[in-house]
């Protein structure tokens, strides 16, 4: 038992600080697989008929001596200065997960009957996800032939009214076109769902698209920085096309370079045609 409990906890002190040292991964993260971890642990120990009451043990020893290093020995200076607080936090989740969860069931791993149910529900999960991918691939494409004429014209009075100044190409020709691309994507992703991708990168750290024109970035972007480069995305796109297309032609293209779908591709040139019709009244 006691070399078992060794080996685990040695197992863990090396993969904490390869998570956090190489990996950098964010704090939510590492509570989760630290969890997967001991789930795991208490698995195979029940196969080999070792106790788990004391599982959480493991966490607390890895946690003394990683404060240990932290603060009397100094060995790195990367380390973050509320580890102290992060371990603690450890030691609390793995001690309700020992007591809530390990020490009532027998072993945490699926049983044949088990796996059976737990197949069944990745399957509905699934189909859930295919169901509601392909209705939103559906309610996208119907979308813009619902907004009436009138709406969208007065979205974009009101984003270029907002941000005019910032939208200067050095092809005037272009201006349209950005224009469309921030209509369309600020219906898609309207301000309200901006600000929630915003908090969920703060919660996971994990690259998105961000800002109005829905640029991805490692960072967050505010939607006057997506603008900025986007319009110098579909400067460089346009530099490398032939100037010989037609200014239709030239802006499917530049759409399709910049990453958009046959599909979106369409609903961008209806805005931009809507466009060129209001401002030639």
């Amino acid at each position: 038992m006691l070399i078992g409990y060794l080996i685990t906890a040695i197992i863990l002190f090396l993969m904490i600080n390869y998570l956090e040292q190489n990996l950098k991964i964010k704090f939510l993260h590492e509570v989760i697989l630290v969890s997967i971890y001991f789930l795991t642990i208490a698995g195979i120990f029940y196969e080999m008929n070792i106790s788990t009451y004391y599982l959480y043990a493991i966490m607390l020893i890895v946690s003394m001596v990683e404060i240990f290093l932290l603060y009397y020995k100094e060995l790195s200076t990367s380390r973050n200065p509320y580890s102290f607080y992060k371990y603690i936090f450890l030691v609390a989740v793995v001690y309700l997960i020992n007591r809530l969860f390990i020490d009532k069931v027998k072993g945490t791993f699926l049983t044949l009957e088990e796996l059976k149910s737990f197949i069944w529900i990745l399957v509905f999960l699934y189909l859930y996800w295919y169901l509601r991918k392909f209705l939103r691939e559906k309610s996208n494409k119907i979308m813009l032939s619902k907004i009436k004429d009138d709406y969208l014209m007065i979205q974009y009075v009101h984003l270029k009214n907002e941000y005019y100044q910032i939208i200067k190409s050095k092809n005037k020709n272009l201006t349209p076109l950005i224009y469309s691309i921030i209509l369309y994507e600020n219906i898609k992703r309207p301000f309200i769902l901006r600000k929630i991708d915003i908090i969920l990168y703060r919660l996971d750290g994990i690259p998105r698209k961000f800002g109005i024109m829905q640029i991805k970035n490692k960072t967050v972007l505010s939607d006057i920085d997506s603008i900025k480069r986007g319009i110098k995305r579909i400067e460089i796109i346009n530099k490398q096309l032939s100037p010989n297309l037609k200014n239709i032609q030239k802006n499917i293209k530049i759409l399709e370079k910049y990453h958009y779908q046959k599909e979106e591709v369409k609903d961008i040139i209806n805005i931009y045609q809507k466009i060129n019709l209001f401002e030639s009244k």
